[in-house]
């Protein structure tokens, strides 16, 4: 999987996923490993939130523009924290990642 290009968006805005659109994905364990580790990810990126749900529904009949779209997704490689004092923001960065972990 080739990562080295990033997005600007976790999904296309235009994208439109249906449930039988496309040829079967032939290995959906991997998909369902990776999904399943995205969805770990939103407690602490919540931007990828809609994303992650949005592909965790196609779990079951996996089709190769639901894969596209995974990979779609992992480009996206901002790291980002805030600091909250009594719910109040003191502190913020965000940065694009030097080296993507697959």
């Amino acid at each position: 999987m080739d990562v080295s290009g990033t997005t600007s968006t976790p999904l296309p805005i235009n994208l439109k996923l249906l449930v039988d659109e496309g040829d079967f994905y032939p290995d959906p364990a991997l998909y369902r490993s990776q999904g399943g580790k995205l969805n770990f990810v939103t407690h602490t990126r919540p931007d990828l939130s809609f994303s992650v749900q949005t592909l965790s529904q196609f779990m079951h009949q996996l089709r190769i523009p639901h894969m596209n779209a995974l990979h779609h997704v992992l480009r996206c490689s901002v790291t980002s924290y805030i600091v909250l004092l009594g719910g109040s923001p003191i502190s913020w960065k965000s940065k694009k990642q030097g080296t993507i972990s697959k």
